[in-house]
């Protein structure tokens, strides 16, 4: 890479890393003049295409943090056709799972945001089986087995979260409790994330019993006589009784980890901007 190349591929990096600061700061308008900078020198064919082999790379960051802008400023329609450009780019270079997987989760939420819960599934999932693979391949440094085990607790309860919302209770259900139980070991059950998807499950949890039991009420009224049913009717992962707290209210109509953005939400509120520090891929 010769000397004009690395200060190409210096300046778009630190527009990007400026861009999601001032996202932050919700200073809109410094945002988006350093990040259509960055997209204006990766475009420039006659400099860039030869010159920077990293070319792709930066612009599918680029793309990704474009589309956490405008999800921000909460211009869906154009948020998610940024990430999708910006996970067909990831795609082209073979971006570790990581990234790809964030990118998954970032379009995950904004189709959940627009009601379109099946595909919102489809992310999640899709984002899930990146991560698993990273996971169970690659020896990673401290610092990314943690965005990876905080990006893979997210693809679990945005998952049964989806779920939740296709009224599948209890496969949601079995989300939200490997999310819990993979933050647990990961992460400690101290963990502000760990908290939160004991939450999601235990809401859940009571709700799903409560309708079993005004099912089993209503069948028992109905059919006196027959033998009420046994604790062995509930699935296992309801009997676990947890104590009662307010569910992390996720449904604000709009969560990543892609796992850049300090513009996704990935429905976790007390926790949300400690997450978006944590897997930012813009560093």
């Amino acid at each position: 890479m010769n000397e004009n190349a690395t200060e190409l591929e210096a300046t778009v990096l630190n527009c990007n890393r400026l861009a999601m600061d001032y996202l932050k700061l919700e200073d809109f308008k410094q945002s988006l003049t350093l990040l259509k900078r960055a997209e204006t020198i990766l475009n420039n064919e006659e400099d860039t295409f030869s010159s920077i082999p990293n070319r792709l790379k930066l612009m599918g960051i680029t793309l990704n943090n474009l589309g956490c802008y405008y999800k921000k400023r909460k211009q869906i329609k154009v948020a998610l056709n940024y990430l999708r450009q910006a996970l067909q780019v990831e795609l082209q270079t073979q971006s570790d799972n990581v990234n790809i997987a964030g990118t998954h989760l970032n379009i995950c939420a904004i189709l959940s945001s627009l009601s379109k819960h099946e595909q919102s599934f489809q992310h999640a999932r899709q984002a899930m089986a990146l991560l698993e693979e990273a996971r169970s391949q690659e020896a990673l440094s401290q610092e990314k087995g943690l965005n990876l085990a905080t990006s893979l607790v997210i693809s679990y309860h945005n998952a049964g979260a989806e779920l939740e919302h296709m009224s599948k209770m209890s496969e949601a259900l079995q989300y939200y409790e490997s999310a819990w139980k993979i933050s647990k070991k990961e992460l400690g059950g101290k963990n502000p994330l760990t908290v939160n998807m004991l939450e999601a499950f235990n809401n859940l949890s009571m709700k799903f019993n409560n309708s079993f039991s005004v099912l089993r009420s209503e069948r028992n009224r109905i059919t006196p006589l027959r033998t009420r049913g046994s604790a062995s009717d509930v699935p296992n992962t309801v009997r676990e009784k947890l104590p009662s707290i307010t569910p992390p209210r996720m449904r604000n109509g709009r969560n990543t980890g892609n796992s850049i953005s300090p513009g996704r939400d990935f429905r976790v509120p007390e926790t949300i901007e400690k997450i978006r520090s944590m897997v930012s891929r813009a560093h």
